[in-house]
Formats: C-alpha cells, sequence, structure tokens
C-alpha cells in the first residue's frame, strides 16, 4: 500500500527534481524539529524528576 504525494503548488513551478528535493528537505527538517523539541521536553522533565526524586529523600530522612 502506498500513500499518495502531493507537492505544495508553488514548488510545482519547478523542475522536478528541484521540487521533489525541496520537498523532501522541508519534510526533513520538520521531522528533525519534532525530535529535537521532544528530546529537548524530556531532558527537562528527566531534570524535574531528578529534583522532585532528590527533595523526596530529604524529606523522608528528615520527617
Amino acid at each position: 500500500m502506498s500513500l499518495p504525494i502531493t507537492l505544495p503548488t508553488e514548488l510545482c513551478e519547478t523542475s522536478a527534481a528541484e521540487s521533489a528535493f525541496l520537498w523532501v528537505s522541508r519534510s526533513v527538517k520538520g521531522l528533525l524539529e519534532k525530535v529535537w523539541e521532544r528530546t529537548t521536553v524530556s531532558k527537562r522533565l528527566s531534570k524535574l524528576d531528578l529534583v522532585f526524586a532528590a527533595r523526596r529523600r530529604i524529606r523522608s530522612a528528615v520527617g
């Protein structure tokens, strides 16, 4: 099963090779941005998890 691929209309005015290259580069850029956002968010969350775990340990040791 293959999915239909449609190119944006502004890319259709250039040659097919240029259009395909631009479309692929935009798609890859979008994917890389999503991966970057997810990794930075997960790093922030993991740091927060460490902070909360440390606070729990301190509270349990003190109280």
